[in-house]
């Protein structure tokens, strides 16, 4: 995929490629215990499947995963392929409206970048996490202003290849914050969220 070092680790969540072209990540944000969720029945073991399907017939469409609660009101989640078990990425959830809570993706042992996703519970149980991105024909400096508007410091724009785009909000923003920008129509607008995982209770 070829994202910078550190945006790597947690964005392929240490080998469960989502097939992104494109990717949505931030300084590491200000989250507190009394910030986070952990809703009922999210913990458990999982079929992960990639939205949408891989078209790479070597590369795997699903994977085993767990979820597991932490004390501190994260979540770390692990893929397994067959016999081989992935380092953890950290998830942490947060309510942003009715039905729908905002991710945030980290390494597990530190918070030096995230990635974001809208994570809503399917009828089936199982759970949906569409990660979040910014639109090619949205990446321009009129976004500028709205992400400064709840905080942020700025965003900035990186070609990485002919295909794939990493765009990153600078400036450490906390809970009400990330709600607030990503409850903002002129943010929201911006985004697309048509890339992802499903997991689904095994």
């Amino acid at each position: 995929m070829g994202f910078p070092g550190k945006v790597t680790q947690f964005l392929l969540i240490t080998g469960f490629s989502l097939g992104l072209s494109a990717c949505l990540t931030s300084d590491g944000p200000k989250l507190f215990r009394s910030d986070l969720l952990q809703p009922a029945g999210l913990a458990g073991n999982y079929l992960a499947t990639k939205v949408p399907p891989s078209q790479d017939p070597n590369e795997p469409s699903s994977l085993d995963a767990k979820l597991d609660a932490q004390t501190d009101g994260s979540y770390l989640l692990t893929f397994i392929e067959k016999d081989h078990t992935d380092s953890p990425a950290r998830l942490r959830l947060i309510s942003l409206r009715p039905g729908t809570f905002l991710g945030v993706f980290t390494e597990a042992d530190s918070d030096s970048d995230a990635m974001y996703a809208l994570v809503s519970k399917k009828a089936d149980k199982g759970w949906s996490f569409r990660i979040a991105d910014i639109r090619q024909d949205s990446r321009t400096d009129a976004l500028q202003a709205f992400v400064k508007r709840h905080g942020a410091q700025s965003i900035t724009f990186e070609e990485l290849s002919a295909t794939t785009t990493h765009d990153q909000i600078h400036g450490s923003l906390d809970a009400g914050q990330l709600r607030m920008l990503f409850s903002d129509p002129d943010f929201t607008k911006a985004l697309q969220t048509d890339s992802g995982f499903e997991l689904t209770l095994k």
